[in-house]
């Protein structure tokens, strides 16, 4: 069974923001494969399971908030074996829109959302699936906001419209990644999709 969690927060203001990408991603998956979402209460989630190809799946929204989600990864990840069956799906605001970048047992990279998983789980050993949300320059450069408060403003704000196509090509890359992943395993997911 393989867990894919989207990060993002469950609440109706934070719906189409940036820091919800990792929710967006899991949403067009389960569509993709016409998976219906139950919730979980005790665990505080919404969740569907399916096949991803050949492969059993569990596609998990957690119902509490980014800072949080690791609670609902330790409902369902019971086993330093089952953490490297985990896929968690978060934006990265260190990486240009349009890209994304599969890894495995690495940090958070300042990612509160990342960091309660590890410490909820115990362990770095899943996958992370990072969805780039910064903007370019003309020239081609990352525009990073600077200071905390332009940080959080930048992350909890909405798409403009000209990144809006972009991210709905993002988002399907991002789901084709998981497939690969699953299906292919990391080197050739890694391959296909990184950079």
């Amino acid at each position: 069974m393989w867990y894919i969690i989207g990060l993002g927060n469950p609440d109706e203001e934070y719906k189409g923001t940036r820091h919800n990408i990792g929710r967006d991603v899991v949403s067009a998956l389960a569509k993709k494969f016409d998976l219906d979402f139950k919730e979980d209460p005790k665990a505080k989630t919404h969740f569907t399971k399916g096949s991803i190809g050949k492969t059993q799946s569990m596609l998990l929204l957690p119902d509490v908030a980014m800072n949080n989600n690791g609670l609902v990864a330790r409902a369902y990840v019971k086993s330093k074996k089952d953490a490297k069956n985990l896929i968690v799906i978060r934006d990265d605001i260190d990486m240009g829109l349009g890209k994304i970048k599969i890894t495995f047992n690495r940090g958070s990279g300042g990612h509160r959302g990342v960091e309660s998983t590890v410490k909820q789980i115990k362990t770095n050993e899943f996958f992370q699936l990072k969805v780039g949300i910064l903007p370019l320059t003309p020239s081609g450069k990352l525009k990073k906001p600077i200071g905390d408060k332009k940080v959080i403003d930048f992350i909890l704000g909405t798409w403009k419209p000209n990144e809006e196509k972009v991210i709905k090509k993002e988002i399907k890359r991002a789901g084709e990644a998981i497939e690969t992943l699953i299906n292919e395993g990391f080197p050739k997911a890694s391959t296909l999709f990184n950079g």
